[in-house]
């Protein structure tokens, strides 16, 4: 079994690596060459974000971005806010795709019925008809699962 030695450097090398680290070099500036809107808006977000806390509007916004990039001020402000995805249709409207909830055989739940209605309460077994330990219990003495569900049948 190998032993587990602990390493140690000593005050030398600690000199060096502090060396190394101050006079390190700025890093380089990662600016990509061509932005997307979205990467655009975003790496104008802080600025942007400090401007509408001055009290600019959206629109007076979008109207400044617009003079380079043409933009919405609904779009600027979901890109600033960091929702990439904005729908183009009103509420209520579904876009080309289908979700599970729109697919045929699904149950389709309105735009307020976020969650699926309770379950029915499950009845409790009707307790057998003869309780002696000998006995039996009589055939009508425990319920279908059909009966649990809907209620005791009477046989005619």
């Amino acid at each position: 079994m190998p032993s587990h030695h602990r390493v140690t450097f000593g005050q030398d090398v600690v000199n060096d690596l502090r060396k190394i680290l101050r006079e390190a070099p700025d890093p380089p500036d990662d600016k990509p060459a061509e932005y997307s809107k979205l990467a655009l808006v975003r790496d104008l977000a802080p600025e942007l974000r400090a401007l509408a806390r001055r009290g600019w509007s959206w629109k007076a916004l979008a109207a400044m971005v617009s003079k380079r990039v043409a933009i919405s001020p609904d779009l600027l402000q979901s890109y600033v806010r960091g929702r990439s995805r904005v729908s183009r249709k009103g509420k209520g409207e579904t876009g080309g795709t289908l979700t599970p909830r729109d697919r045929p055989g699904t149950r389709n739940a309105g735009p307020t019925d976020r969650t699926s209605p309770p379950l029915p309460a499950a009845s409790a077994p009707r307790a057998r008809v003869n309780d002696a330990a000998a006995e039996e219990p009589a055939e009508d003495a425990w319920l279908t699962d059909d009966e649990l569900a809907t209620g005791p049948v009477a046989v005619p």
